[in-house]
């Protein structure tokens, strides 16, 4: 009989916690923080630039690319929203779906027919550091992105 309670409740916690989703981690309003390059591809050789060429190709990252002033909302529904302001042109507000997967590696986000993945480095209660790879002009680039939850 013992044996038979033992199994029952260990049934029931491995189902209760395989429904647990990873999403309910990103609940809650989250603001951008700040970013730094990636030693992988060409970032290895932003420790040999001038300061002040290192200043400019941050402002030029941060302003291009819309990165900063960025806001995520994701709610407990699997929808999110972005919102946008400063120099991101014709650009105020992305809305969507998203998932997360189990081992919190990506966060996918999905607006109508398009789809971003976002490769997770880091996933905390406080922050969340996602790599963005630059691919254009065939010159790899990547930013860890780190955004910080906003708290009511």
């Amino acid at each position: 009989m013992r044996t038979l309670l033992l199994l029952l409740v260990s049934f029931c916690f491995f189902i209760f916690s395989s429904c647990d989703k990873p999403e309910k981690k990103l609940i809650g309003k989250w603001e951008y923080d700040s970013f730094e390059v990636d030693e992988s591809g060409i970032g290895f050789l932003m420790d040999y630039l001038p300061e002040d060429w290192m200043q400019t190709i941050e402002e030029w990252l941060e302003k291009s690319k819309g990165i900063s002033n960025s806001v995520y909302e994701f709610y407990p529904d699997a929808t999110y929203k972005e919102s946008f302001s400063g120099p991101v042109e014709g650009l105020t507000t992305s809305k969507g779906r998203f998932s997360l997967t189990r081992d919190y590696q990506q966060l996918i986000l999905k607006t109508g027919e398009s789809e971003y993945v976002m490769k997770l480095i880091q996933l905390t209660d406080t922050n969340f550091v996602y790599l963005k790879e630059f691919t254009k002009y065939h010159v790899p680039l990547g930013l860890r992105i780190k955004y910080k939850r906003v708290l009511p």
